[in-house]
């Protein structure tokens, strides 16, 4: 029940970002240029920012001298 609960989350608020979005067409001057830009733009930043938390645990400690019981290790053992 719970994984049914948390993909409901992520629909209900995917669809409202996509209202938002059709909110905002109305609010610009050029639409088909900065909606296309904004988006882009926002994607490309939250991309950014998710490899630099994906690759900041490795910066910090070196992946062989952490613990063996980590799940995410499991995937780049040698």
């Amino acid at each position: 029940m719970k994984g049914i609960f948390q993909a409901a989350a992520i629909v209900y608020f995917a669809y409202g970002g996509f209202d938002n979005i059709a909110t905002m067409v109305e609010e610009t001057r050029n639409p088909s240029r900065d909606i296309l830009l904004g988006v882009l733009g926002s994607m490309s930043i939250v991309t950014v920012i998710y490899c630099l938390m994906a690759l900041s645990p490795s910066m910090i400690q070196n992946y062989k001298e952490m613990t063996q019981t980590c799940l995410t290790l499991l995937h780049f053992r040698v």
